[in-house]
């Protein structure tokens, strides 16, 4: 282990990656009451992505990737963690929000605005759910204040 403040700073930027990932997700929950479901999807891949940065930030490992399956599978190799089909799904189906939920031609050549449901913004947000609990558990023994964040 590193010297004090750097294992400090390691800590603060823990908390930081993992208060910006619960205030994303609570963001989406706002976003779907104004029917923008393509901001809420993004948004939902938003908060797994900075829950999971957290979580490898744990294994002192900085992320060079959106790429939420590639992130989901360091974690797994950094932590030594077991591999999760569950997650590995949600993580998949997350993905294309990233650049599918903001431009047009992506996934439909309507705009995400047009062309996202409720349900498709649900499924996301549900996805996120799943990551987010995961990332939460594994923080919970080491951050035991993690749910005040």
């Amino acid at each position: 282990m590193g010297c004090p403040e750097e294992e400090r700073s390691r800590r603060e930027e823990v908390v930081a990656w993992w208060r910006q990932a619960v205030r994303d997700r609570r963001s989406a929950d706002r976003i779907m009451e104004t029917a923008d479901y393509a901001h809420a999807a993004f948004l939902a891949e938003q908060a797994a992505q900075k829950s999971l940065k957290a979580l490898l930030r744990v294994g002192h490992r900085n992320a060079r990737t959106h790429e939420l399956p590639e992130l989901l599978q360091n974690i797994v190799r950094v932590l030594k963690l077991e591999r999760s089909a569950d997650l590995e799904a949600a993580a998949a189906s997350l993905r294309e929000h990233y650049t599918g939920a903001r431009y047009p031609g992506v996934r439909s050549r309507m705009a995400p605005s047009d062309f996202y449901t409720k349900e498709m913004a649900q499924e996301a947000l549900e996805c996120c759910d799943k990551i987010m609990e995961f990332v939460r558990a594994q923080l919970a023994p080491t951050f035991p204040d993690i749910e005040q964040a």
